[in-house]
């Protein structure tokens, strides 16, 4: 074997080794770095897998609108005129003393004066409405003095007036609030409190005092006809008049002139 021959054999071998080393080298230069990058990788492995498994959902059908049923218009209301009944404006005497008569039973007259009753304001049998300060009852009205709502709210009124009595009485023989039960024909509400002793007995204590008085042999004792309804309205306006309500003169007048055709009443 020629020295060339020999010489290319060892320059091959050597060769070989050369690239053997080298890939072992490149090897582990390989390894290295998946073992350097392996914690970023396997989770995007893992992700890749999952997003290969994962079934897309079915398309979302769009949310059927339903539109509301118009509402059927609500009937219209009749526009009645507004009444005393239905809206009352009241002063600053007349709040005081419902005050008192809604909310210190210990002091309120509920008995002779005025009560809440039924959603209404109520003295004896009548329905009471009030306008600033003054009460209407039965479309009759009355001055609202501070003495007045002493006497138709409180058991022990202190300040009032003659007038004031004299109205606090009509008010009473119309609404029949002094008698039992509120009722016509019945006995005077007697009791032993101060109100009954001090004011109530002593208004009624005297009767067939006025201007006229009925004649007992001409009574008819009808419901809507009887004689003494007629002259009971007349003194009931007698005392209202003199509590200076200066509406009732034709009325009066009227209740005259029917008693006296009729032979009813005479005068004093």
């Amino acid at each position: 074997m020629s020295d060339v021959t020999k010489e290319l054999i060892k320059t091959a071998d050597q060769i070989r080794r050369k690239y053997r080393a080298l890939k072992r080298g490149r090897e582990v230069i390989e390894d290295s770095r998946i073992e350097s990058l392996k914690p970023i990788v396997e989770p995007l492995r893992e992700l890749v897998e999952t997003q290969k498994a994962f079934k897309p959902l079915p398309p979302i059908t769009p949310a059927i609108t339903i539109t509301p049923p118009t509402p059927k218009p609500l009937p219209r209301l009749t526009e009645a005129p507004l009444t005393p009944r239905r809206i009352m404006t009241i002063g600053n005497i007349a709040r005081g003393y419902l005050s008192y008569s809604l909310e210190k039973e210990q002091i309120a007259d509920h008995t002779y004066g005025l009560r809440y009753d039924n959603m209404a304001y109520k003295i004896g049998n009548k329905i009471v409405e009030i306008k600033n300060n003054d009460i209407i009852i039965d479309d009759t009205p009355y001055k609202g003095t501070q003495g007045l709502w002493e006497l138709i709210t409180l058991k022990k009124p202190r300040e009032y007036t003659q007038n004031d009595l004299d109205t606090y009485k009509a008010i009473l023989l119309q609404t029949n609030g002094h008698l039992k039960n509120y009722k016509d024909g019945a006995q005077i509400a007697a009791n032993r409190y101060t109100k009954y002793t001090d004011i109530i007995k002593p208004l009624f204590q005297s009767t067939g005092e006025g201007l006229m008085a009925a004649n007992d042999n001409k009574i008819e004792h009808r419901y809507w006809d009887d004689p003494n309804e007629l002259v009971k309205r007349l003194r009931l306006l007698h005392l209202s008049k003199r509590a200076g309500n200066t509406g009732v003169h034709n009325e009066m007048e009227s209740i005259i002139k029917e008693l006296l055709e009729r032979e009813i009443i005479f005068h004093k």
